[in-house]
């Protein structure tokens, strides 16, 4: 469904010219040759955008790419947070099935901005990260991606900020 819904939002051809200018025509992350401004909202994306471009990928195939993993990602993700929030026996047929994942994961507007060529992907698969980390503070991969946060939006230090101060209480 991810696939399915793939599509670019307008933001993402602002991405797409500082990855050209730095990977294809070595100008540096620049939005025109020559001005030094950062344009750019998210560090971690332009990397992860400038990787595989540099790999050879299009763009269409690398949001597409993301957009699968991201999705499956924060599924388990969601998933795992879920478990730990409300353990149940794991014997067949013992959990009813979570409704609001499964409506959620064909969704067109949660599904669309997996592939919107924006940061939205890693923005998603953080804040599934700190939905488990309530539920499951133990989790490194949780505390991994939390950890990042900052460098996919600067604005997501707020609820890393507050999660690390609401962990130190307790």
């Amino acid at each position: 469904l991810v696939a399915a819904h793939a599509g670019h939002l307008d933001d993402a051809v602002v991405y797409f010219r500082y990855v050209d200018y730095w990977v294809l025509w070595g100008h540096g992350p620049v939005h025109n040759p020559g001005e030094w401004v950062e344009g750019y909202s998210s560090p971690a994306w332009l990397l992860v955008l400038a990787a595989l471009r540099g790999a050879g990928l299009e763009y269409w195939d690398i949001t597409r790419s993301v957009g699968v993993l991201a999705w499956g990602t924060a599924w388990w993700l969601l998933v795992r947070a879920r478990r730990a929030a409300s353990p149940v026996d794991d014997a067949p047929g013992a959990a009813p099935p979570n409704l609001a994942l499964a409506l959620l994961a064909g969704h067109y507007a949660v599904a669309s901005y997996f592939t919107s060529g924006t940061e939205s992907p890693l923005v998603l698969v953080v804040a599934c990260a700190f939905v488990l980390l309530v539920h499951e503070r133990g989790s490194r991969a949780a505390q991994v991606l939390a950890g990042l946060a900052p460098r996919v939006r600067p604005e997501l230090l707020l609820p890393l900020a507050l999660f690390v101060a609401l962990d130190r209480r307790r």
